[in-house]
């Protein structure tokens, strides 16, 4: 839990921002961002850090970092992406 608490709110922005994109029809890069930043990069982790640093903590802190990625990608992609001009394209040809 100390590892944890301080940096959970960082976790929400991986929650509320890929709901957003996917709630606008951009579906695949929300997928794409959560499987490499949480899944690939946590892999990668365990097989790179974990073998050097023999603790629970090298375990847990990838949790953290895993977090703050995504958010990061996910920010960067909420300012820099695609994603609205998409979704205006989708409503202007339901027109």
């Amino acid at each position: 839990m100390w590892y944890f608490v301080p940096y959970y709110f960082t976790w929400t922005f991986v929650e509320v921002l890929s709901g957003t994109f996917r709630g606008v029809g951009d579906t695949l890069r929300p997928m794409i961002i959560v499987m490499l930043f949480t899944c690939v990069f946590r892999i990668i982790w365990m097989y790179t850090v974990v073998p050097m640093w023999h603790d629970i903590a090298a375990v847990s802190i990838v949790y953290i970092i895993s977090w703050v990625l995504t958010g990061a990608v996910f920010i960067f992609y909420y300012f820099r992406g695609s994603w609205m001009k998409q979704q205006t394209r989708l409503k202007g040809s339901e027109i």
